[in-house]
C-alpha cells in the first residue's frame, strides 16, 4: 500500500507510530510521506468523556444500554464495546 499523504496527531505515541511505519516502508524500498501533524487528531481522556455523558447515553441509546445495565462507572472496564457503541451513536 502506498500513501500520498500521512497525518498524525501531536502525541509522542502517535508520532512514534508514524516513525515505525516509515522505517518499515524504507526497509522494503518504499517511500513514506513525512507525516503532517494535526492537532485535530490529538487524543482525549475517554473515561472523562464517558463519565460526563454516560447518563444521557444510557437514556438515548439502546445499543449502549445493551452493553450493560445497570451500569456504573466502577464497571467501565467490564464493557469493552461501550466505546464502539458510543462512537456509532455520535458519528
Amino acid at each position: 500500500m502506498v500513501f500520498d499523504r500521512v497525518y498524525s496527531g501531536p502525541r509522542v505515541r502517535q508520532l512514534n507510530t508514524a516513525s515505525i511505519v516509515s522505517d518499515a516502508y524504507q526497509k522494503v524500498g518504499l517511500e513514506f510521506p513525512v507525516p503532517v501533524v494535526m492537532n485535530e487528531f490529538d487524543e482525549y481522556e475517554g473515561e472523562v468523556v464517558l463519565r460526563q455523558s454516560l447518563a444521557r447515553l444510557l437514556e438515548e441509546s439502546s445499543e449502549i444500554r445493551f452493553c450493560g445495565d445497570p451500569f456504573t462507572l466502577s464497571t467501565l472496564n467490564a464493557f469493552p464495546h461501550l466505546d464502539d457503541a458510543a462512537l456509532l451513536t455520535y458519528r
